[in-house]
């Protein structure tokens, strides 16, 4: 069969249309979607990363500092006792009398870390004497906080308070310790 230069136009035509309309179809439509897609995606994934970078660099700033109390716990005096240093910052303040109660406790948090609580009931003492007591332990060379404070107005006079004070100070294991304790 023979075509005419007409015919032989019109199918050159039309295969080069469905050429086209393939490539289209294979190439171009898809790399468009995913172009399109990308530009979605590509925003969410960075700021995913920003808030990861964030995580990390907290987590790296939560590691420096729970190295640094390892460090400043392994550096404190081994020997020191809570109790009696709680009993003489009492007496250097006055408030012996005051005392009710001394009650010492350990708490094992993990194998190499413990903590000692000394938890001191106070009655009718003046709030200032209060105040002068906890900031005597906060500011002293011994690594001990206040973890937690009652204050309790008195009933039969007013312008004294009852309270109880917990002094909590962390100790590592004798082991935990070696690994801390800066070299000579």
């Amino acid at each position: 069969m023979r075509l005419t230069k007409r015919e032989r136009g019109l199918a050159f035509g039309m295969t080069a249309v469905v050429v086209i309309w393939a490539l289209h179809v294979t190439l171009v439509a898809p790399t468009r979607n995913r172009i399109r897609t990308l530009e979605r995606i590509v925003p969410q994934k960075r700021a995913e990363l920003r808030e990861l970078q964030a995580r990390i660099a907290e987590y790296v700033t939560q590691q420096e500092r729970v190295s640094h109390l390892r460090a400043k716990i392994a550096g404190r005096n081994a020997d020191l006792q809570l109790v009696p240093f709680v009993e003489t910052l009492i007496d250097a303040k006055g408030l012996a009398r005051h005392v009710t109660s001394m009650v010492p406790n350990t708490i094992n948090l993990q194998s190499n870390y413990s903590e000692t609580i000394v938890e001191v009931e106070l009655r009718d003492m003046s709030l200032e004497q209060l105040i002068d007591l906890v900031t005597a332990i906060e500011n002293s060379t011994v690594f001990a906080q206040v973890e937690s404070l009652h204050v309790r107005r008195s009933s039969e006079n007013g312008a004294l308070v009852h309270s109880t004070i917990q002094v909590h100070s962390p100790q590592l294991s004798s082991g935990a310790l070696a690994s801390h304790v800066p070299a000579s």
